[in-house]
């Protein structure tokens, strides 16, 4: 396994060491239309975006654009160290952070920026590193954060401190890494709950399982620890025992017993993006299984679904958010749902399409992190090149 990820290693670094001629359709699609959803003025990246009438209409109203932006930020950064696509991408950052750095205040949101400070050798990356760092020395309020809040900020200081080799990121890593250990972490599934509340202690999602399983892998690449190799290797192979018949990834998990809880939403990002960021990784580093859950998750998006309907639009290029249940209040029946479920052992059914649709919004960060995981990649050129949106 060792010997597999520093292959992979050595790989991904004679990629970033000069541009990729070609660029793939997806990235050139993806690039393009993150410039449509891009307000200037605001130096901000649309929190959701619809196409009516052949004319993308954006909304930047909810507070979520900040992160969104941050998201769309490291998937262009990513994409630019390999492709050449049109971004004048320090111009880019620092108007972002001239006008909206004050405003961050979420852990998360913080780890993630540091993660794009380091990559661009950011002069503010010090200042940066001071907010995290006063974190992470909390050891109550560290204990408190969530998974994802965690994830992201072990991201963030493991890739400074391999860029850097600065201690004070090294131990902070470190710290991180242990709290999610110590307080997020179920040792029998190896898989992560969404915080220590008695509410949520057994629960989790799969967004917050897939930013866990990235940010361990590459805390135990850069620092080769032991430890956290083997719960990625654990945690990869019961996530992809999780997924569904038809390459769906299910959003609500527990995470004591590795079960499903409830399958819906089911994610556009989760299939294309999310699931790449530890899908990808297990490949390179010699996971067999990852191949077929690789090419299932992305071919959910064209066709292989419960709706057997295609989540793209070719002109103008465009993904649909989810296929969701037809239902108001879905967030508070979703968690009742969970309850029932984890109390009764009941297992969660997927649906018929007749209780089912699309979501035909868009939202930013999905494309941020679509352009990250398929940046510098040559395989699987039947997503990578759109061939099965052609067909």
């Amino acid at each position: 396994m060792l010997q597999n990820e520093l292959k992979a290693t050595l790989a991904e670094a004679a990629r970033t060491q000069s541009h990729i001629t070609h660029v793939p359709a997806v990235v050139r699609n993806c690039s393009t239309l993150l410039e449509a959803m891009f307000d200037e003025r605001r130096c901000l990246f649309a929190y959701s975006t619809k196409v009516t009438d052949g004319s993308y209409v954006n909304d930047f109203s909810h507070p979520g654009v900040y992160r969104y932006t941050i998201n769309s930020l490291t998937g262009i950064q990513r994409a630019k160290a390999f492709h050449k696509i049109g971004w004048s991408f320090d111009q880019l950052l620092d108007g972002f952070l001239a006008l909206h750095w004050s405003k961050i205040d979420n852990a998360a949101d913080d780890g993630l920026l540091l993660y794009v400070l380091a990559s661009a050798d950011h002069p503010g990356c010090q200042a940066q590193l001071d907010r995290i760092a006063s974190r992470v020395k909390n050891e109550r309020g560290l204990a408190k954060l969530n998974l994802q809040d965690l994830s992201w900020m072990l991201a963030g200081l493991t890739k400074y401190a391999e860029l850097t080799g600065d201690p004070r990121a090294a131990v902070a890593a470190r710290a991180c890494f242990q709290s999610l250990h110590q307080h997020c972490l179920h040792p029998g599934t190896h898989l992560p709950s969404h915080s220590i509340r008695r509410y949520r202690r057994a629960f989790s999602s799969f967004g917050g399982v897939a930013y866990f399983l990235w940010s361990v892998y590459h805390f135990a690449r850069v620092f080769n620890d032991r430890q956290a190799r083997g719960i990625f290797q654990d945690g990869v192979r019961q996530i992809i025992a999780l997924q569904g018949r038809q390459g769906e990834w299910p959003w609500f998990l527990n995470a004591s017993d590795a079960t499903v809880l409830d399958w819906y939403q089911l994610y556009s990002v989760h299939q294309d993006a999310m699931a790449m960021l530890f899908l990808f990784p297990a490949l390179d580093s010699g996971i067999s299984e990852a191949q077929g859950a690789i090419e299932k998750s992305y071919r959910w998006l064209f066709g292989h679904n419960e709706l057997q309907k295609v989540m793209m639009l070719d002109n103008p290029f465009f993904i649909y958010r989810s296929i969701r249940r037809k239902t108001k209040f879905e967030r508070q029946s979703r968690y009742v749902r969970a309850l029932a479920s984890s109390i009764f052992g009941l297992r969660a059914r997927t649906l018929p399409a007749t209780r089912l649709e699309i979501n035909t919004e868009c939202r930013s960060y999905h494309i941020g992190w679509l352009l990250f995981a398929w940046a510098g990649r040559n395989d699987f050129q039947e997503f990578s090149e759109l061939r099965l949106l052609k067909q």
